[in-house]
Parts: structure tokens; sequence; C-alpha cells
């Protein structure tokens, strides 16, 4: 869609409201109303993107300040849609097992609002703490809480054969990120992304459990709006680093990605498609 056509849909989302954006069911217009659905539509205007994030579709699963984590799926591959986590103490959704437990799940249409917000160890708690292989996660949008504690990772994934489509986030610390848990190749596609205010490195690459970050890293189709010019849009911990990254039609701050806008990657290890 274009911006003219993501503003009309927006228009008419937003012509179909019959509360105020702040009333006596909520302070933030929850998924399912047209004010949310109006907003994210307008979220999406100013970037390069031609896509639109499906937002979760009735019944929606709602889950209110978990103590844990939202969703954990580690016994068993699952496919969890339509799931909005608001607030809470612990990673928003979560999968465990590496190369088995929850590996291979799908997740499609889901929120985390506020996260991190309560945690009871800092700033430290992710929208997705990905700790499977094989994770796809399609049609995503979240928010970092900013008080008392910050959400840390949007998109934080461990193994590799991880996809994520069509996401917005706002306000993490690091939006798209990768501490390697092990040494399997494959490859961590992220494509058809929005992050803003991002609080540091929107794409940063590096080591958990395992010695090395070898896996292929695809970055494509992904805005960065509102971060600092002293940021880089991706950057890697160079004692670790030991795979690839490709970086395709991506902008930051309204600027298509360069080479000079990533930091500690090899040239030999780099691809950069306008």
């Amino acid at each position: 869609m274009t911006d003219a056509e993501l503003r009309d849909a927006a228009v008419k989302e937003l012509e179909l409201t019959t509360v105020g954006y702040k009333n006596s069911k909520w302070t933030t217009p929850p998924a399912g109303t047209h004010w949310k659905a109006g907003l994210d539509l307008l979220a999406q205007v100013g970037g390069s993107s031609s896509w639109v994030v499906a937002p979760p579709e009735n019944p929606v699963t709602t889950i209110n300040n978990p103590v844990g984590a939202g969703v954990n799926v580690y016994q068993g591959r699952q496919t969890v849609t339509d799931t909005v986590v608001n607030g809470g103490q612990d990673q928003a959704f979560l999968t465990q097992g590496g190369q088995s437990g929850g590996a291979g799940s799908v997740f499609q249409r889901i929120q985390g609002n506020a996260v991190g917000g309560y945690s009871t160890s800092g700033n430290n708690k992710h929208f997705f703490y990905v700790k499977a292989a094989n994770v796809t996660v399609l049609d995503a949008s979240a928010s970092a809480a900013t008080s008392p504690h910050t959400g840390d990772g949007g998109l934080s994934v461990r193994y590799a054969g991880f996809l994520g489509q069509r996401f917005t986030l706002d306000g993490f610390q690091l939006p798209l990120c990768i501490f390697a848990d092990d040494e399997v190749p494959g490859t961590v596609r992220w494509t058809q992304g929005k992050i803003t205010n991002p609080r540091n490195t929107p794409v940063y690459l590096d080591c958990d459990e395992s010695a090395k970050m070898v896996y292929d890293v695809v970055v494509d189709q992904v805005d960065v709006v509102g971060a600092s010019p002293s940021l880089k849009f991706c950057a890697v911990n160079p004692a670790t680093f030991a795979g690839s990254v490709t970086i395709s039609k991506c902008t930051f701050n309204g600027a298509p990605v360069t080479a000079q806008m990533v930091q500690g990657v090899p040239a030999d290890k780099l691809t950069i498609v306008a």
C-alpha cells in the first residue's frame, strides 16, 4: 500500500470508532478495536514498505500482566495465533528447546504491549525470546515499556532457521538481535519491518552460549525511524562473528542503508542491495 492508501484505510477505521481514544474500558486501544487498527495503519506511513502488519483477528486471546512468560512454547511444535500480551514481569512470547522442544513453531498476528515494564530483574525482557530453532513469526507488533523498567529485545533470536516477517517494534533497546546458543549453520531472516525509536543499535549480532555466531543473517525491507544519528543500522561483535550479513532495501532515518552504517562485518561477508 502507498502512504496515501494507508492514510485512507486508517481514516476509514477511525471513522468507525464510537468511543474516545481513552475511555472507561481502556487507556490504550486494544487489539480488535477500530482505534488500534487505524493507528497500526498510520504507523506504516513514511516508510518504503508496501506491506501492512495484519492485526489479531477475533476471537483474540488477551493475556494481561503475566508473572511468567505470556506465552511459553517448549513441549513440541505449536501454532499460536491472534494473541495479545499486555505488560507483565517476563518475556511476552518465549520458545525453548533448542533443536527440539518448541522448534518449528509458528506464531501469527501477535502483539506485545508495554513489554518488560514490571520485570523483577531489570531492563532485560524481550517481546519474543526465540530459544528454539526454525521458528516463524508473522504479523507481529510490539512496544517496549518505558517505566519502571524498559523492554530489551524485540525479536531476540538464539538459533538459526528463524523467519520474522511483517513486524513493527517501538522503543526497544535492541529491536532485532542474535545472541547465538549454538553453531549449527542456518539463516536468520527479518523481512518487512518497521522499527521506531530504538534505544540502541537496531540490528545487533553476538553470541551467548556458543563461541561463534555462524548464521547467515538477512535483513530485508526494514525501515528504522527515530534512531540517534550516532548509532549504526547494524553492528556485530567482531570477536565472535563468523557468519554473513545481507541487507536489502533497508532505510535508516530515511536514508538507504550503506556499508558505512554497518559496524564490524568484514567486507567479504557483507552484501548490501539498494
